[in-house]
């Protein structure tokens, strides 16, 4: 029933981010949307979609330059309490490379066993809004052997209401 309700979730922010995209494009220098180092190399989200849907809030950024197209989503349930990290256990980050189209996961819905912690710092429910951040390795959802080191992660972007 979960990875129902989170299936159909990642579906509706994958909607939404296309949708609003336009509207969201983080050239303010504020460190706005998604941030992070992957694999060694800085990585900042150009766009950052949220919602809030069934009990948790999805985030989803998205850097786009040629070939070189990759998303970062967070999955945060109405669980998570400010200020308490999760070390994946309630939380779910993964990140996609589009031109390999490889999936990296960690959290309780990934396929193989990851570690890292997620903390939200600050979580407005009226204003809509969402600070934190992340860190830790994610594997692969078709290999285990093979992993992804993601550092230095920050979040900061709204989300809609569903």
């Amino acid at each position: 029933m979960k990875r129902t309700k989170l299936l159909t979730g990642l579906i509706l922010t994958g909607s939404l981010f296309f949708i609003i995209t336009g509207c969201k494009k983080n050239n303010d220098g504020g460190g706005s949307g998604i941030s992070a180092t992957v694999a060694g190399t800085a990585w900042q989200s150009q766009y950052a979609a949220g919602v809030h849907y069934l009990g948790s809030t999805l985030l989803t950024g998205a850097y786009g330059k040629g070939s070189d197209t990759s998303m970062i989503t967070i999955n945060i349930p109405d669980s998570i309490k400010v200020n308490e990290p999760d070390d994946f256990y309630l939380t779910t980050v993964s990140y996609t490379k589009k031109n390999t189209q490889t999936t990296y996961s960690g959290g309780w819905t990934a396929p193989y066993q990851s570690h890292g912690t997620l903390l939200v710092t600050s979580w407005d429910t009226t204003a809509h809004k969402i600070i934190g951040t992340f860190s830790g390795v994610l594997y692969n959802n078709d290999y285990s052997d093979d992993s992804l080191k993601i550092d230095n992660g920050h979040f900061n972007t709204s989300y809609t209401v569903y």
